[in-house]
């Protein structure tokens, strides 16, 4: 929907505080030796590639800037993006960012964070769909909640983060979405609900689940996702969503199925779950001393290890 607007693009996810900072965040940049190595592997990388942008263009951008830091690539590669798709303004949408947003507002001070909540036995479900998240539903019910957590204690009173409801969004997208312009300081357009396709918002390189993910996020707004997860879960994993995630639920207009207390028959399930988590756990350890072993990030991120 941003990327349908005059004014704004939003890149593919970049990953870059969680992972390439914190990977490369001790090389010195200014030291060519440690540039070139920096930028091998990021240039080359699968997450470069879903930005469509060409490397030797950018590189010299970067080495024209006075200070050589991975600030200045992150913020070259942004504005580069932006400058291809023809837009003043970029947003970036790596979900875990939301775990370095002190870094963000320390390298963009006026950065506006738009705060996405979703009803958390939708979230729950969903992410057991992906490869890349917990098939355990209170794994993911424990995750919602210390990321709404974060929110409140610490970011829910500054005035340059929104908070914005998945629900609203597809039950009165332009209402809701007027809102969010006035947040952004920009202009309200229809074509951020009429005139999304993939020329605002690229598709590079992507094949599988991830194409089609992508794909479905310029179909029509409908709230056929809003329920969906009552036909994906079963009442055990609502419940045990709903232990961990109940009061917040309420609080943020969220109405619970359950009383908060799982039956005696649920609480065994549950207490069958958690045990055969601890044994998976302990299966990826030893996976991790196995030969040729590639961990989630270097798979998730595609640094091509």
């Amino acid at each position: 929907m941003l990327c349908a607007h005059s004014r704004l693009t939003v890149p593919p996810e970049s990953h870059f505080f969680n992972y390439w900072l914190r990977e490369y965040g001790q090389l010195d940049l200014s030291n060519p030796a440690d540039f070139e190595t920096f930028w091998e592997i990021f240039s080359r990388s699968q997450r470069f590639g879903y930005f469509g942008l060409e490397a030797e263009p950018l590189r010299g951008e970067i080495l024209q800037q006075s200070e050589l830091s991975l600030k200045t690539v992150f913020r070259c590669w942004m504005d580069a993006f932006a400058t291809k798709m023809g837009k003043p303004r970029w947003g970036e949408k790596t979900p875990i960012h939301y775990e370095h947003l002190a870094t963000i507002f320390d390298w963009f001070p006026n950065a506006q964070i738009i705060w996405m909540l979703r009803d958390p036995r939708a979230t729950s479900a969903s992410l057991m769909k992906v490869g890349w998240a917990s098939n355990y539903a209170y794994l993911n019910a424990g995750w919602w909640a210390g990321c709404l957590r974060s929110y409140e204690e610490t970011w829910a009173k500054d005035k340059r983060v929104q908070l914005l409801r998945y629900e609203d969004l597809v039950a009165t997208p332009e209402e809701t979405l007027r809102s969010l312009c006035a947040f952004l300081n920009e202009p309200y357009e229809s074509a951020m609900l009429k005139e999304r396709d993939a020329n605002t918002m690229p598709v590079n390189h992507r094949s599988g689940w991830a194409k089609a993910h992508l794909q479905t996020a310029l179909a029509p707004v409908n709230q056929g996702s809003v329920e969906k997860w009552r036909s994906q879960l079963s009442s055990t994993q609502v419940a045990m969503i709903e232990k961990f995630t109940r009061e917040s639920m309420v609080r943020h207009g969220y109405k619970p199925d359950t009383s908060g207390q799982m039956t005696p028959w649920q609480s065994v399930v549950f207490a069958l779950t958690q045990k055969r988590h601890r044994a998976d756990q302990k299966w990826s350890e030893i996976a991790q001393k196995l030969p040729n072993f590639r961990s989630l990030d270097d798979r998730w991120i595609g640094t091509g290890k």
